[in-house]
């Protein structure tokens, strides 16, 4: 008898919204037609996108969303909803089947949700796509 947990093809991810994922430091990386998607959604130009809104990634290879001072989202707003939901960067979508960090297990409702449903591995380093070497 396989004792496995069983995975569907689609995951329901249990979120409460409380923005922990949107609150800690790192780094968001932002892709040329995320940053032309994002733009335009906000009706802004490509460069004041840039301007307002990016910096240089730490490893100088690329741009990353701004993050305020004690690692928050500039998108994330008073109720904790993304005001970039719909055209989030593919970093952003990913969390937290895609990827995670040892901090999301202790800080996000939804991760330890879905390894106590066996859906994710307990204590598992996971990086987002973007910081593999």
């Amino acid at each position: 008898m396989d004792s496995a947990p069983k995975r569907s093809s689609k995951i329901v991810v249990p979120c409460i919204r409380c923005g922990a994922c949107c609150r800690w430091k790192g780094q968001v990386k932002v892709t040329d037609a995320e940053i032309a998607r994002i733009a335009q959604f906000l009706g802004l130009t490509q460069e004041d996108f840039i301007a307002s809104y990016t910096v240089l990634r730490q490893d100088r290879r690329g741009l990353g969303i701004r993050m305020l001072a004690d690692g928050t989202c500039v998108f994330l707003d008073e109720k904790n909803e993304c005001r970039i939901h719909s055209v989030k960067p593919a970093q952003c979508k990913g969390y937290p089947l895609k990827w995670r960090n040892l901090s999301s297990e202790h800080l996000c409702h939804a991760v330890k949700t879905l390894i106590e449903q066996g859906v994710l591995p307990p204590n598992e380093l996971q990086f987002p796509p973007t910081f593999r070497k």
